[in-house]
């Protein structure tokens, strides 16, 4: 790959071409524009969803209001438990991680190199993380710990769950425990792929998955017998109330009702055609499901009618930067900024005045803060937040991406436009920028390495292989 070395008014710049992103920030897309895919609910008031990169958010209202939750990752959270309002686990593509104040700090419990897929829980201390290659760990003791076993054949396990000592994981074979999860024998295959199984008691028990599959065992999952649900969508979670009463959801908004153990499977109107991911219950009348682009539904009369839960604005979080443990900021698309005080469990919107999409900040000291965007959109603010104030910057249409300062007065910003790739300096704290260059491609971010040394990250017109 080409790397350019410039020297411009006593300024180095030395341009590379990179994958990751500078050292001082990490792109976390908070959750109104990401996908919900697990759910824990505590009681009717007090619920925990999270989903992709990193997203956690809670209620204690019921749903009325929700407050985002610090997960320490920026991967998809495949599953999580919380214990109490300060204890909990989440598993994401690599880490199984554990919290015990509120997600103040995680703990990571385990590292894995390939794919974990789900974490169940069938109490406060008992829980089951399955993965790819047929991992499953077991937990006995709230996550301090796990126990490992196998499934055999190395499939790609979806989800698990257990009940005493019985316990189901399920891919496109079902696996079956009798003793806690010591030992697996596979007890069903198929052409079709399960995304999801329930536990009602230990004889019943159910499985979800492609192409509209239910499969029901009344013998401990010794035998599976086909329930025909209707449709051809595919199925992504289930859960049951009762022995009788169970609910299953997936694609194009889909949710189904079954009050005959299964027997019979009826359609619910969601007013949604987005993926719905899972679906949990506080009680045989209050229930919750979260779907893709933070979707969030809620009924309170056993599924009779369910409304859409807000977790406010739905714009994306483009990058999120923290001064200290307790304050942080987050930008975003129309113009959106968050920030928080305590470390990421709850976040305030502040008035940017703009509704160009923000791309990146820059947290100088706790007053100083630096916000850049589309449309050579450069905002300041000296007073942590409350006030901004627009810098201009010469090109009016340049998307801008990366900003860095190396002191107060001393700083850069890079973007791209339609005819090239851009480098700003100042060295009066913003007053005036002046263009240092322009490049081909574009330029993604910048990072000060001292007080006339830079770098540029750049994606390339062409790689010319040097």
């Amino acid at each position: 790959m080409k790397k350019i070395l410039l020297i411009l008014i006593g300024i180095t710049i030395i341009s590379s071409t990179i994958l990751a992103q500078s050292g001082w920030f990490w792109q976390n897309p908070l959750p109104q524009g990401n996908s919900l895919s697990s759910a824990r609910l505590i009681n009717s008031d007090i619920n925990y969803l999270a989903g992709g990169a990193g997203t956690i958010v809670k209620t204690t209202d019921g749903g009325n209001s929700w407050s985002f939750i610090n997960s320490g990752t920026t991967e998809n959270i495949l599953g999580l438990h919380f214990v109490n309002e300060t204890t909990g686990l989440v598993v994401t593509n690599t880490q199984i991680r554990r919290t015990t104040n509120q997600g103040i700090n995680w703990n990571v419990v385990y590292q894995y190199s390939s794919s974990l897929r789900s974490l169940n829980f069938i109490n406060d201390n008992t829980g089951i993380v399955t993965g790819n290659f047929g991992l499953i760990a077991k937990t006995t003791n709230g996550g301090l710990n796990f126990i490992f076993s196998s499934a055999g054949n190395n499939p790609d396990l979806k989800m698990g769950c257990l009940f005493n000592n019985f316990g189901l994981v399920v891919s496109q074979e079902i696996y079956r425990t009798t003793n806690g999860g010591s030992n697996w024998t596979m007890v069903y295959f198929g052409n079709d792929y399960f995304n999801s199984v329930y536990i009602v008691d230990q004889n019943n028990a159910f499985a979800v998955g492609t192409g509209g599959k239910i499969l029901k065992t009344t013998n401990s999952g010794l035998n599976w017998t086909n329930q025909p649900s209707g449709i051809t969508a595919d199925l992504e979670s289930i859960f049951f109330t009762d022995i009788n009463t169970g609910y299953a959801v997936g694609l194009f908004g889909t949710i189904l009702k079954t009050t005959n153990s299964g027997t019979i499977w009826y359609p619910l109107t969601s007013s949604t055609n987005f993926l719905l991911n899972e679906i949990k219950f506080t009680n045989l009348t209050t229930g919750l499901v979260t779907g893709e682009a933070g979707k969030i539904l809620k009924t309170t009369n056993s599924g009779d009618s369910w409304q859409t839960i807000s977790i406010g604005s739905n714009r994306n979080i483009n990058d999120i930067s923290f001064i200290d443990n307790n304050t942080g900021y987050a930008v975003g698309n129309n113009g959106t900024i968050l920030k928080t005080t305590n470390g990421g469990i709850n976040w305030n919107i502040l008035i940017s005045n703009t509704v160009e999409h923000l791309n990146a900040l820059m947290l100088i000291n706790p007053d100083l803060i630096y916000v850049i965007g589309n449309n050579s959109t450069l905002i300041r603010s000296d007073n942590g937040g409350l006030n901004w104030l627009s810098q201009t910057i010469s090109v009016g249409n340049v998307n801008l991406t990366g900003v860095s300062f190396i002191d107060m007065n001393t700083g850069a910003v890079v973007g791209t436009s339609t005819i090239g790739a851009y480098a700003y300096f100042t060295t009066n704290g913003g007053t005036v920028w002046i263009e240092k260059g322009s490049f081909g491609g574009s330029l993604n971010d910048v990072e000060f390495v001292n007080s006339s040394t830079c770098l540029l990250y750049t994606s390339d017109a062409a790689d010319d292989g040097e």
